[in-house]
């Protein structure tokens, strides 16, 4: 369990929390409408955690808040809470990292990290509580690009694609960029795998055509020194418009050694009837 409860981590906290989860209407630099989400990611029947989505637009910029702990039976064999702030803000059309502070407890373990970046998307500052354990994780690249973006960037831009194109690629290639969470750095990939249809599975959460991405993660530093060397973390993305026009996350699927872990956009309007 520790494991895939650590990867989920690093989703939600992208993020992808995540994977972590995000939503956003229409494409960089529209009016956005503030959302509050909640997200629900399940093993089975087994509830493993819940999530939280808050956004608040100002003008161009955007705030993300987001937090994550753990649910149902799962609070009592693996008790977590995650939290991150995220500051965004739109140019030339993408989305550019601006702050990100992030904190974890976990039993009597607390992990803070915060970065922040220029106007012109450029690593400012970075700050970490613990430093990292070299002996159990792999260090940061010194060749890091000084240009990396934050996870909630880099999913946010891959939202805006889907919803202007109705596709997860970028023309004929295959969108790739390097993101930085303060603690880890990877590489991420968007595969497109086309339209499906989600059929409706627990009581509100999301039924109807999609549009279906698979995000890989590349680790490249501060990932654990037991994992395997350049084995990409997978990650199903759904994106629907549950709500009308917004272009939202409804679904996200891992697939891992104990099953698959699938989270869910829930709200009481997807209900039936």
């Amino acid at each position: 369990m520790r494991v895939k409860m650590e990867a989920n981590r690093w989703l939600i906290g992208v993020g992808a929390g995540l994977w972590v989860m995000l939503g956003l209407s229409g494409t960089t630099g529209a009016t956005i409408l503030p959302q509050n989400l909640a997200y629900e990611f399940e093993w089975g029947r087994l509830v493993l955690a819940r999530s939280q989505v808050d956004l608040t637009p100002d003008g161009h910029r955007l705030t993300i808040d987001a937090s994550v702990e753990s649910g149902g039976l799962a609070r009592f064999f693996k008790p977590f809470q995650s939290t991150a702030r995220a500051a965004l803000e739109a140019d030339n059309g993408r989305w550019q990292s601006r702050l990100l502070a992030m904190r974890r407890v976990s039993g009597q373990a607390r992990v803070e990290s915060r970065v922040e970046w220029t106007a012109n998307g450029m690593l400012l500052a970075q700050s970490r509580t613990p430093a990292l354990d070299l002996d159990k994780v792999h260090p940061l690249p010194a060749d890091m690009p000084p240009a990396v973006l934050g996870p909630y960037a880099a999913i946010l831009n891959l939202i805006d694609r889907v919803a202007a194109t109705g596709d997860c690629k970028d023309g004929d290639t295959v969108p790739t960029v390097e993101i930085f969470d303060g603690r880890r750095y990877a590489r991420l990939s968007v595969l497109s795998r086309g339209r499906v249809t989600i059929d409706r599975d627990r009581p509100a959460t999301y039924a109807g055509p999609a549009v279906l991405c698979e995000v890989a993660l590349v680790p490249r530093g501060g990932h654990r020194r037991s994992s395997k060397p350049g084995k990409p973390f997978t990650v199903k993305l759904f994106f629907a418009r549950p709500f009308g026009d917004n272009m939202l996350p409804v679904r996200a699927e891992v697939k891992g050694w104990m099953g698959r872990v699938i989270g869910r956009l829930t709200d009481d309007r997807l209900r039936a009837g």
